[in-house]
């Protein structure tokens, strides 16, 4: 099994690459505002966002984007299997060496399955915890009608062919939005295996797009 963690090559993403204490194959994070790269090229030509954004918002997130596009390529391109695609922010808690035949996700948060206005109020009647609580222990079934998930965090890749598949249909979208939300609207993440065996820790070094880091264990931001 290999594991590429996605981070910027610049003086932060160092450090919090100093905090992963795993063995990791590095793939560079692409910076949303460096026009010249074509991942950033392709993902902004599509990418709809609100319309009063902050740039530096856009930026994050055409950067994370097409990070994840050039990972996804790389494994690809190299025909890599039984990959776990990582940000630099993932920490593990109890890993495994396989994770099953399709791809899967490690490591994430549910949400309200349709409404953002709803999420906080769903999460604080401890809808969140019933959903988590009729787990299985391994790889569940993701069911789109009673929630949907963000923060990609820790993806399992059992096959290269599965992430030349899973970059065709990304690529087929009209438009472009948050990577993880594309991926949950558009249901091209079937699975996802609990316990967690990744934790996202973004209190161990600055974030370098979110303006609410938190940690993310089982699937709750605690």
């Amino acid at each position: 099994m290999r594991k590429l963690v996605i981070s910027l090559d610049n003086e932060n993403g160092v450090k919090r690459r100093d905090f992963l204490k795993y063995e990791y194959e590095h793939v560079e994070g692409c910076f949303g505002s460096n026009v010249l790269d074509p991942y950033v090229k392709e993902v902004s030509e599509k990418i709809k966002l609100r319309y009063n954004a902050k740039p530096r918002t856009i930026a994050g997130v055409v950067g994370c984007f097409a990070s994840k596009l050039k990972a996804l390529d790389y494994i690809v391109n190299n025909k890599i299997d039984k990959v776990i695609l990582l940000e630099d922010d993932s920490q593990p808690v109890k890993e495994k060496e396989d994770y099953g035949d399709e791809i899967c996700l490690l490591s994430g948060q549910i949400n309200h399955p349709h409404s953002w206005a709803k999420d906080k109020t769903w999460k604080k009647e401890g809808k969140n915890l019933e959903i988590i609580n009729n787990f299985t222990e391994g790889v569940n079934e993701i069911d789109y009608t009673k929630y949907r998930w963000t923060q990609i965090n820790a993806l399992w890749i059992p096959k290269w062919e599965q992430a030349e598949c899973l970059l065709e249909k990304i690529r087929l979208c009209k438009k472009y939005i948050h990577f993880d939300i594309l991926l949950a609207n558009e249901k091209l993440i079937k699975k996802l295996y609990y316990p967690a065996p990744y934790k996202h820790h973004d209190y161990l070094n600055k974030s370098q797009v979110a303006t609410n880091p938190g940690v993310i264990v089982d699937y709750i931001k605690v």
